[in-house]
């Protein structure tokens, strides 16, 4: 049997040689094919990935319960997987002609225009729902002064490959560790940060337990801190794919930040960081087709909870943080 660290190096080298292939062959399909082939290939994954497709069905069954049936999870849990795999396709497509490009197939709501047109510091929330990474490409290619926080890939190789493609329209790539003094400053400039905020933050890395779909589930109070300690509106939006192979990018919710009560307290950016995860989960319910259900987003068990309440994956963590809660309505 091959060792584990031959086997990892054999794999990351297949993938850059892969990624290389796709750069080279996938921005020269026409449109119209790219999106067929993608779509495709999301379909197939659908049927092979049989781990993919088993958390993806206990997501469901955690957001929906029997609010929907076996049939409607199927089709939502299908085109999650499209939407995922044309995203990776068009990183690839956008390389070749990629301001002409963005400029023909990707539109943006004048409501949510109007917004991003304001010269102040924003944060750009959205998540893994849709095509982020065209998101981010299409706003610095119509001339926003965009910013985007993104995680390093597992493999470097791919990583020098890929970070150069999401920065040809202009977008500039933070990286996520020990970005939140950038993030400062480029806010206090009047700059826009995109960040996306629907993934596991453990809490020895900061994050606390909220809400999602009525379970606990881990996120980083970061966002809400930065954003109160700047002034930083908040903008939920989303990139969000057309039949005819186009992208519509849509606003969800803008929060004023200024309107948000007791900025220096931490109850009040715990309160914010709920609301944020609350437009996730909108979010994913207004368009569940289009959002990653097939990571592990219930992957770690709340204090004061049970494990049966989570899915099969689900584990528990070292550490104990309160959950927060919503705040009361005022209705």
């Amino acid at each position: 049997m091959m060792p584990r660290t031959r086997f990892k190096s054999f794999r990351q080298s297949g993938e850059v040689v892969l990624m290389r292939l796709g750069l080279f062959l996938v921005p020269r399909f026409p449109r119209s094919f790219n999106v067929r082939l993608a779509r495709g290939c999301g379909r197939l994954a659908y049927y092979i990935d049989r781990h993919g497709r088993q958390v993806g069905e206990a997501n469901l069954d955690i957001a929906f319960g029997d609010s929907r049936s076996t049939a409607e999870k199927m089709r939502i849990l299908k085109g999650a997987y499209e939407s995922f795999a044309l995203t990776l396709f068009d990183v690839l497509w956008f390389t070749r002609d990629c301001a002409a490009r963005l400029r023909a197939y990707v539109r943006f709501d004048d409501d949510l225009w109007a917004i991003l047109s304001r010269k102040e510091p924003q944060l750009l929330v959205t998540g893994h729902l849709g095509n982020w990474e065209t998101g981010g490409q299409a706003g610095a290619s119509f001339g926003l002064p965009l910013h985007s926080i993104a995680a390093p890939l597992r493999n470097p190789g791919v990583e020098a490959l890929f970070t150069p493609s999401r920065q040809l329209s202009g977008q500039h790539i933070i990286h996520k560790s020990g970005a939140l003094r950038t993030m400062l400053r480029l806010l206090s400039e009047q700059q826009k940060i995109a960040i996306l905020l629907d993934q596991n933050t453990r809490p020895s890395e900061g994050g606390i337990f909220v809400p999602f779909f009525g379970l606990p589930v881990p996120v980083s109070s970061a966002p809400a801190a930065v954003a109160m300690r700047a002034g930083a509106n908040l903008v939920f939006c989303y990139c969000l794919s057309q039949p005819d192979g186009s992208y519509r990018i849509v606003l969800l919710d803008a929060i004023d930040i200024e309107a948000c009560p007791g900025k220096a307290d931490q109850k009040a950016k715990d309160a914010l960081t709920v609301t944020i995860l609350q437009k996730a989960e909108e979010a994913a319910s207004r368009y569940p087709e289009y959002w990653l259900w097939m990571y592990k987003r219930w992957k770690y068990v709340a204090p004061n909870h049970s494990r049966e309440e989570y899915p099969w994956y689900a584990k528990h963590v070292p550490s104990s943080p309160h959950v927060k809660k919503p705040a009361p309505s005022k209705d």
